[in-house]
């Protein structure tokens, strides 16, 4: 039986070197659902800022209201 510790696999975070899509080709959305989840707010500022500097992507939109 196969250990379940050493069959878990994390992927490195951080902008990639090699990507499957163009990112002058790509629009962004950011959708939340739910109640209220402190640092959200962070989370979605820096998802947006690492798509616009890192990746230059031209549209991130985000969707009121949530899912």
């Amino acid at each position: 039986m196969k250990d379940v510790v050493s069959s878990i696999k994390f992927l490195k975070g951080g902008p990639r070197e090699l990507i499957f899509f163009n990112p002058h080709d790509v629009k962004a959305a950011i959708v939340t659902c739910g109640g209220l989840c402190p640092g959200l707010n962070v989370v979605i500022r820096e998802i947006v800022m690492s798509l616009h500097f890192n990746y230059e992507v031209p549209e991130v939109w985000g969707i009121m209201w949530g899912y």
